[in-house]
């Protein structure tokens, strides 16, 4: 936990891929909610329906710029 909280704090952006998750990953989410708190742009990988990530408005908040693939997600941190 202390080597991603670091890791957050210290980077510039947080790529964060949830595409093909079938239960929620704990610890991408917190490192989410930090990067939320740290005002870190988030680009995140991940399915346009279905994904569990996607069933909570707070997550929804700490998911600011939304991309369908990992190939988006590469260009929109670039």
């Amino acid at each position: 936990m202390t080597r991603d909280s670091t890791d957050v704090r210290r980077c510039d952006a947080l790529l964060v891929n949830l595409l093909g998750l079938e239960k929620p990953s704990l610890g991408t989410i917190m490192e989410l909610g930090w990067a939320y708190i740290l005002n870190k742009p988030c680009v995140v990988a991940i399915e346009a329906f279905g994904n569990p990530h996607d069933r909570h408005p707070m997550l929804h908040e700490a998911m600011p710029f939304r991309v369908t693939s990992l190939d988006e997600a590469f260009d929109s941190v670039a």
